[in-house]
């Protein structure tokens, strides 16, 4: 028997008890974490983040990942199929590389690339909203690490951090970012079938003294002679690494890495899949770290640039924000999950967690009304119209009579007192759910989500 002890604070009430535990647990920032522990050890595996906005993110255990908003033709990573995923460990996603010592250390490649002995490890959170990769490197004493986080109103967030864990000064040269970033206007077929096509048409650039990279299309991708343009944009920006030096390519990053200049553009690209990437000289005194955070949005209009490019001219207030609605976005899926008990209080931490992800699931395949069986009358009348014009057209006097809410059975109650079967039928069907029919995925690709 192991003794299983819960911080106050945590999503676990506070107590001290003797139970068999299957699955690692640690707190971290007053919540629970599930580990594993020497992940080098595991053939690569699949997962994904909860979260009850519209965006969805499925990740390998090694890294690459897809991940984007609403369906996946509003990707911010490839949508593929999850052999693909798996496959793009080196091509797709973060990339990371550290020199030290004279050696380079690529955290999470195979395991059979590295020269020195390193360790990883995998934490999810209880809520199943947050991710994170660790790596140790067993020689430097170095650790990295990042997170991966779901933001409504920012975007994808990744925090990353490194820490000296050894007994004196580190000095060493770093190279972090994303590659491999999608471009609005590049539909998921397009994407399989012309992906050649479309890097063509790719372009990037670097502004807010190398803070945020834009990357776009240089015109729409049509086979005739006219003009069409590109009026939407995928945005990252990064705060907390002032000092590094940014690159739209992963060649430009790996020649300034080995100490060799680039002679290429490093504020514009053009023809080249997207990628931002941060390169520093940093120095660590023994037990410090260092972090920074890199956020990432698609399907950004001019106007949201520019409200971003005024957003990092102080920035200062910008990590801030975002953790604030990170934890709006926690605070919003508990309470979802809670409205169909999926919280339950029990010695054993992995029985509740159980119940708490087959729920979760549950929710998420089959949706939730929104408010009970109260409805918009708003949204009701706009599903009329969809499904029925000319219905909609006939009862417009009624529809104008409705309240702004209702509740369920009185809406049925007073379609029947029209007296018209199209009407009682639509009424009767209309059931608006918020998070449901989100059972495709890579691993699944005859299933569409939207």
């Amino acid at each position: 028997m192991t003794p299983l002890t819960f911080a106050p604070g945590s999503e676990v009430m506070s107590r001290t008890i003797e139970f068999d535990q299957v699955n690692k647990w640690e707190i971290r920032d007053g919540r629970d974490f599930a580990v594993i522990d020497h992940l080098e050890a595991f053939d690569p595996f699949f997962l994904s983040i909860a979260t009850v906005t519209n965006q969805w993110l499925f990740c390998s255990s090694n890294g690459s990942l897809s991940a984007g908003r609403e369906n996946p033709e509003k990707a911010l990573f490839p949508y593929l199929t999850v052999d693909k995923i798996l496959g793009n460990w080196n091509e797709t996603g973060p990339f990371t590389a550290i020199e030290c010592e004279g050696k380079i250390w690529h955290p999470f490649w195979p395991t059979a690339i590295h020269t020195t002995p390193i360790r990883r490890r995998l934490l999810k959170s209880f809520l199943g909203e947050e991710l994170i990769f660790e790596e140790w490197n067993e020689t430097s004493k170095l650790r990295f690490s990042y997170h991966w986080q779901l933001s409504e109103k920012f975007g994808f967030v990744r925090k990353v951090k490194i820490t000296n864990e050894g007994n004196e000064t580190k000095n060493f040269r770093i190279v972090d970012g994303l590659q491999d970033l999608q471009v609005p206007g590049v539909s998921q077929r397009l994407h399989l079938d012309l992906s050649c096509l479309a890097d063509a048409y790719k372009m990037s650039e670097v502004c807010c003294e190398g803070r945020l990279m834009i990357h776009r299309l240089a015109s729409g991708i049509v086979d005739a002679p006219i003009p069409l343009e590109s009026l939407k944009a995928t945005t990252v920006w990064t705060t907390g690494f002032p000092e590094a030096e940014p690159f739209l390519s992963r060649r430009d990053a790996e020649q300034f890495l080995k100490g060799e200049s680039s002679v290429d553009d490093q504020t514009k690209s053009r023809g080249k899949r997207g990628a931002f990437l941060l390169g520093a000289d940093l120095s660590l005194p023994a037990g410090t770290s260092k972090e920074w955070m890199m956020v990432a949005e698609i399907e950004q209009t001019h106007r949201e640039v520019g409200s971003l490019v005024g957003a990092l001219r102080d920035e200062a207030n910008l990590p801030t924000a975002v953790e604030e609605d990170l934890e709006e976005a926690r605070k919003r899926l508990r309470e979802l999950v809670e409205s169909v008990d999926g919280f339950q209080k029990s010695a054993d931490l992995d029985a509740s967690h159980y119940h708490y992800h087959n729920t979760l699931c549950n929710l998420l395949r089959g949706g939730l009304p929104e408010n009970g069986s109260l409805l918009s009358s708003a949204q009701f009348k706009h599903f009329i119209i969809q499904n029925n014009r000319e219905l909609a057209e006939r009862f417009e006097d009624w529809f104008s009579s409705l309240p702004e809410s209702f509740e369920r059975d009185w809406i049925l109650a007073e379609a029947r007192g029209q007296g018209d079967s199209d009407l009682i039928r639509l009424t009767t069907e209309y059931l608006p759910l918020i998070l449901g029919r989100r059972h495709g995925d890579p691993s699944r690709p005859w299933n569409k989500f939207n």
